[in-house]
């Protein structure tokens, strides 16, 4: 957790942040933005090369990522903090070097809770990071992990809205606007892929380049429960959609 020029708050482990006058109303960061964040402030004061942050935030996962789409998470970090009232320069943009935080900016860590959620399978030595396509298939696991504990927990998911009759979740919380652009992004799919018959619920999970730029990759599972009224689901059936080549 990180205090930033005394007023505003990063929770690192949940990706979100807030003023500290307005905790109840958390804005939820992409899980790329927020590692972006987690990087800059643990380097407070040195310049990260564009090759740098390629390397830690995409290459080390598996992935990789444009100049353009480095640029566009730098944008929204300071978009978010600017909403939140944020007065001054978070990042700096270093002309054919990089990004630095500045060393002057007031920055203090309560507690080291951890970076940008990975999660680990119970095999010894292997983990899992949750991205790009590895993600959605992740997403499969845990989708699955609700049915094998025979039953909906639903203290694991937030729900974003609803298609006609059947509700919409997540995986973590989204802010009311995020929420709202991700609902329509689902709908898409479930328009397209998965109709609600009326007794469903859905797990809806896209990648971040989905919420940037709407070319991504995405995953919905659509569950329907069983018809004896035990809040169990018969089956589940899972759409993955990947970007155009």
């Amino acid at each position: 957790m990180y205090i930033i020029e005394e007023d505003f708050f990063y929770d690192e482990a949940n990706n979100a942040i807030w003023h500290r006058l307005s905790e109840n109303e958390k804005t939820q960061l992409p899980l790329t933005a927020s590692r972006i964040l987690c990087l800059l402030l643990e380097n407070r004061g040195k310049v990260m090369s564009r090759e740098h942050i390629f390397d830690e935030i995409w290459s080390n996962y598996g992935a990789n990522a444009s100049n353009n789409t480095l640029n566009q998470y730098v944008s929204l970090l300071r978009k978010k903090f600017e909403q939140l009232g944020f007065q001054g320069e978070l990042i700096k943009t270093i002309t054919r070097a990089g990004f630095l935080m500045p060393e002057d900016l007031k920055v203090q860590q309560l507690g080291v809770v951890g970076k940008p959620v990975a999660i680990e399978n119970k095999k010894p030595g292997k983990k899992i990071i949750i991205t790009s396509v590895v993600c959605l298939l992740a997403i499969t696991i845990i989708g699955y992990a609700f049915i094998n504990r025979g039953g909906w927990d639903k203290s694991n998911v937030f729900k974003i809205g609803s298609v006609g009759r059947c509700n919409v979740y997540m995986l973590y919380q989204n802010s009311p606007e995020t929420a709202e652009v991700k609902l329509r992004l689902a709908k898409e799919m479930i328009d397209k892929y998965a109709p609600c018959i009326g007794n469903d619920v859905y797990i809806y999970h896209p990648s971040d380049e989905v919420i940037l730029n709407g070319q991504g990759a995405a995953f919905i599972t659509r569950c329907t429960y069983q018809k004896d009224g035990s809040q169990k689901f018969a089956g589940c059936y899972d759409v993955y959609e990947f970007p155009k080549a």
